[in-house]
This record gives C-alpha cells, structure tokens and sequence, in this order.
C-alpha cells in the first residue's frame, strides 16, 4: 500500500514538473525570449518584447531588456511603487505599465545613456532621483 501510494506521488511530482516545463517555455516564447532560458539560474528577469511599442516605449523596452540588472538598482518615482507594487524601475517595463508612463520611459532611456557614459550607478540614482522626484503635497 505504502509502494502504490510513493508511486502515486512521484507520477504527480513529475507530471507537475512537465506542466511548469510547458508553461514557463511557452511563456517565454509568447514574451519573445528564449524558452531555455525562462525560469532557469540568473534568468529570471522578464519584459515585454520592445516590439509591442513604438517611439520612446519601444526603446525604454530595449532598454529593460538589455540592461535588467541596472534597472533594476533604480527606483522610479511615478508612484507606481504605492499603485502597482513595482519594486525598482525595471518592474515597469515587467507589464504593460512603462508603456503608457512618460516618467517610466523618461527614467530608463536617460539611465541607459548615463550608463553609457561611464557614470557611476550611484551618481546614475541620483540623477534619476533629481530629475524625477516631486515632493507630494
């Protein structure tokens, strides 16, 4: 009884893990990534494909893309943080958010051309921060 019942729960783990296989390869394809990447060590960081947005979302997009890891170290000040629980800039651009934000797009594409510019990811903040902030009244 106690072999059938293992058994029982070994064909379930499996069989969930081929689900997760499936559908975190399938997301990744929809997202435009590569599905061997999705889900796996150091890759799970997702955006939207730039191809979805034109003009200065498109490159605020390709940015994210391209740069996760230095959007991810910058806070953005369109509230989004209170509104939609976003925790660094590259959260905006995780969801349909960064595409509708000028504040968003504005933050990303001058974060990449600091960086660009040898500027330092603190000095890069402070900028964001600068330019960015508005007090609350």
């Amino acid at each position: 009884m106690a072999k059938s019942r293992t058994t029982r729960l070994l064909i379930a783990g499996a069989a969930v893990a081929v689900l997760a296989v499936i559908y975190f390869g399938a997301y990744a394809w929809h997202a435009g990534l590569d599905p061997a990447a999705a889900g796996g060590p150091g890759h799970n960081v997702v955006t939207l494909d730039p191809g979805l947005y034109k003009g200065p979302a498109h490159e605020a997009y390709r940015v994210a893309r391209e740069h996760p890891e230095l959007l991810a170290q910058m806070h953005c000040y369109c509230g989004c943080d209170r509104l939609h629980g976003h925790n660094s800039l590259l959260d905006c651009f995780r969801d349909t958010h960064g595409g509708h934000c000028a504040i968003c797009v504005g933050e990303a594409i001058d974060a990449e051309r600091m960086y660009k510019a040898g500027t330092p990811v603190d000095q890069i903040r402070d900028a964001l921060r600068q330019r960015y902030y508005r007090h609350e009244s």
